[in-house]
């Protein structure tokens, strides 16, 4: 037996692990842009509809129907961000078993560590991805809600500048 035994199949499933960690951090930080971007998409389309109406108008009409749905596809889009973020447990070796390698495993030979090490990582991959798949589910839904939402904001905006132009 080799003592380069496994050596592909670790380095491979470790690199995973790295990917799979890195998707995550990836994931949580497009989740809070996305909430950040969402709720001043919000500020946006009230202070330009109220800068173009003046302090004594009102919105009404399809523009105040396109502004509310705006909004509430706004709103949906900052509770997609929240749920991307929010935080999923995955499997670590615990402290038990660290121990374990130190003492009754620290003179395992290197194909046995790797092997170990390997599996451990593995189940850290099998719990850490579908977290990860639900946090890029909502994700992608949140941007959607977004898209529609600007979408929405930007057509409540032309309708009231139309109304305005009339009046």
């Amino acid at each position: 037996m080799s003592s380069e035994q496994g050596k592909t199949y670790a380095t491979f499933i470790n690199e995973q692990l790295k990917a799979e960690q890195a998707r995550r951090i990836s994931l949580d930080d497009r989740g809070a842009k996305l909430q950040q971007s969402a709720s001043v998409a919000v500020g946006l389309f009230a202070a330009a509809l109220g800068l173009m109406l003046g302090k004594d108008a009102s919105i009404g009409g399809a523009a105040l129907a396109l502004f509310v749905l705006a909004v509430l596809a706004l709103s949906a889009a900052f509770l997609c961000g929240i749920l991307a973020t929010r935080l999923v447990s995955y499997a670590v070796a615990d402290d038990h078993t660290m121990l374990e390698m130190l003492n009754s495993h620290w003179g395992d030979t290197e194909t046995s560590s790797r092997n170990i090490t390997a599996g451990l990582d593995a189940k850290t991959i099998e719990r850490l991805r579908p977290g990860n798949d639900f946090k890029a589910a909502w994700l992608l839904g949140g941007i959607a809600c977004q898209g529609i939402g600007v979408l929405l904001g930007a057509a409540a905006f032309a309708f009231a500048a139309a109304a305005t132009m009339q009046s």
